[in-house]
């Protein structure tokens, strides 16, 4: 009977000890830095693309980082959710300002219907199939620095390949708004049982298209 006893202690030490571990790496992961940029652009869609879709007008650039490391390598990020304040005017404080989840299948379907892609959306090492949303080809220009995050533009920045990009390109926003965004992951628990979501990134600086 002591030997099992022992034994059940032994597991029960060892599973909160692994529960503290993975609790221990979640807190330090999240998407920091996040930046918001405003651009206006004509995307290049499909001739047959629905008349509803984004074509031209004012966009949001939201761009962040993730540090990555040997427990959470990128291939773990398995999803995310974005969520954003809308203001008419400017506001004084955030007290009672609402999070809304952004609609991020908008931005996918007008991906769906796009031509091509620049190849800025692969010439990048920091890119995540998960997070990095990929540039659709442009009309009018070529996409600038903008799409990349001003930490990454750094030469000489430490442990550069260990940074994963998120950049998602919000269609969505109203002429004469502002707004303000925050990250969530979904990460792959380290021993494969579920997922976890991250805490949410600091919210950006206000911006407006």
């Amino acid at each position: 009977m002591v030997t099992i006893l022992t034994i059940a202690a032994v597991i029960v030490t060892a599973f909160a000890a692994s529960k503290e571990d993975n609790s221990d790496l979640l807190l330090n992961v999240k998407v920091q830095h996040l930046v918001v940029d405003s651009d206006h652009v004509e995307i290049a869609l499909n001739a047959n693309a629905p008349k509803q879709l984004f074509r031209k007008g004012a966009c949001l650039i939201i761009r962040g980082l993730v540090f990555t490391n040997e427990k959470l390598p990128r291939k773990e990020i398995i999803d995310f959710k974005l969520q954003r304040q809308e203001f008419k005017i400017k506001p004084r404080d955030f007290k009672d300002a609402q999070w809304k989840t952004v609609n991020i299948r908008e931005a996918r379907v007008v991906l769906n219907w796009c031509n091509e892609f620049s190849e800025q959306t692969t010439l990048h090492e920091n890119c995540n199939p998960v997070i990095t949303m990929p540039l659709p080809k442009r009309k009018d220009s070529e996409w600038d620095n903008r799409v990349l995050h001003p930490r990454l533009a750094k030469k000489h920045q430490k442990d550069q390949d260990d940074t994963v990009l998120f950049r998602y390109i919000d269609f969505s926003t109203k002429p004469g708004f502002w707004y303000r965004y925050r990250v969530q992951l979904e990460i792959r628990n380290p021993d494969n049982r579920g997922t976890t979501k991250t805490k949410w990134s600091d919210p950006s600086v206000l911006c407006k298209p």
